[in-house]
Parts: C-alpha cells; sequence; structure tokens
C-alpha cells in the first residue's frame, strides 16, 4: 500500500481567510470526498492560526486586561460541537455535543502534566497555568500569523483505528463540520470584571485538514464492507 498526504481547506470559507463566531462563521466544514482511497482515521489533523483581540478594532489583550482561556483546553475551548457525515448518503456518522465538556474530562486522563509542557504546548498552545496560558497564548503580541496549531481530533470514529473506505459504494467521502463556540464561553476575565472586554473575540485562519490516505493495492486491503466499528 502507498499514502497520500492530503490537505483540505474549508469547503465554506469565505474570501477574507478569516474565520470567527463573531464575524458570522460559527461552522467550519472539511470535506473530503469521494475516492478509491482509505483514510486512516487517526492521522486527521485540524492546523490553522488563531488570534485573540479585546474590541472590534482588533486591538491585542495585554496583561492588564485579564483577558484569559482556559490553560486545560486551550486551542480546543474553541469548539462546540463536531458532526461526521457521510458525503453520499447524508447519514451523520458521529455527532459530539459539548465538546469541550468531554474534553475537559477526557485530557487530563491521557495527558501528564509533562505533557502539556512538551507537545501539548507545540500542538495545541496549552500550558498547565493558567497565568502563562494567558501571556503565551491570549496575549500573543500582533504578529501576521497569531499563534500556530495542530490539534488531532479525539472522537469515537476518528480514534477508532478503523481505515475508512471513501469510495463511492460506501462512504463515498465524508464531512467533518466543526461548530464554534461563541466568543463569551471560550474567552473570560480573570479578575471576574468584564469592563472593556465585552467585545473581546477570536478569529482563525490558515485552516486547513491533514489526513493520510491509503492507496489500496488490492481486494485485501479493504476492509469489511457493511459495518464500522
Amino acid at each position: 500500500m502507498s499514502i497520500i498526504y492530503n490537505e483540505i481547506q474549508p469547503s465554506n470559507i469565505n474570501s477574507t481567510q478569516k474565520i470567527s463566531y463573531k464575524q458570522g462563521n460559527p461552522i467550519v466544514n472539511f470535506l473530503i470526498g469521494t475516492q478509491p482511497h482509505l483514510l486512516d482515521a487517526g492521522s486527521v489533523r485540524i492546523s490553522g492560526d488563531i488570534s485573540f483581540f479585546k474590541d472590534s478594532n482588533k486591538t491585542k489583550p495585554t496583561t492588564a486586561d485579564q483577558l484569559g482561556i482556559d490553560e486545560k483546553l486551550a486551542i480546543y475551548s474553541i469548539f462546540e460541537k463536531i458532526t461526521i457525515t457521510s458525503q453520499r448518503s447524508r447519514q451523520v456518522i458521529e455527532s459530539v455535543n459539548h465538546y469541550g465538556r468531554f474534553l475537559a474530562s477526557y485530557l487530563p486522563q491521557i495527558n501528564s502534566k509533562s505533557d502539556k509542557f512538551t507537545h501539548g504546548n507545540t500542538l495545541g498552545c496549552a500550558l498547565p497555568n493558567y497565568e502563562t496560558q494567558k501571556r503565551g497564548l491570549v496575549d500573543f503580541p500582533a504578529t501576521e500569523h497569531g499563534s500556530r496549531f495542530c490539534l488531532n481530533i479525539p472522537t469515537g470514529f476518528l480514534s477508532s483505528g478503523n481505515m475508512i473506505p471513501l469510495s463511492a459504494n460506501s462512504l463515498g467521502g465524508c464531512e467533518i463540520s466543526l461548530n464554534l463556540a461563541p466568543d463569551s464561553q471560550v474567552l473570560y476575565a480573570q479578575n471576574g470584571s468584564t469592563a472593556g472586554l465585552t467585545d473581546a473575540f477570536y478569529e482563525l485562519s490558515n485552516l486547513r485538514l491533514h489526513c493520510e490516505l491509503i492507496v489500496p493495492q488490492s481486494q485485501t486491503d479493504l476492509p469489511p464492507q457493511g459495518q464500522l466499528t
């Protein structure tokens, strides 16, 4: 078998290449089209840039502004719901509501503090302390790209270890939809005062879905038809 490394842009991206809940883009869709290949579900990653602003003029927050984000979830805070759908039948394969609540219990069980400092910080901009999380992510100096991340998406379907057939006589491709959480659920005032922070929001750019596609060489490489575990 050979491997194709695939990179996909959101199918509903706007002309500015910027996505945020505040600006009316609450859902991001990635479409993995119909093709005679197998999707390695465990290889799916979402990458992009994220920036935080304290008002509609896109003013970057400072330490004095007390604008923070949950240090347990970090970038994962922005996802409210994950839905995976068959492109051919439009049947919902999996839908995870209240995604942040699920990850708040799940992530601490599979990661140690040292994990947070290493790959958790590199991939998801996570740090185990609320103040370092604020200064390292929310107060990140104004740059062209903001803070960069590359996340796996833990769900039953994507963490199953299955090779997903994308051919027309099976799923016919699949669509992964990410519902973004409202800004008020992602960001909070560390001192309890929202003065000057009522318009604070986050903004995403350069979003991509990365995955590995397996090219089967024979029928023996294909998974059994009719059921996914």
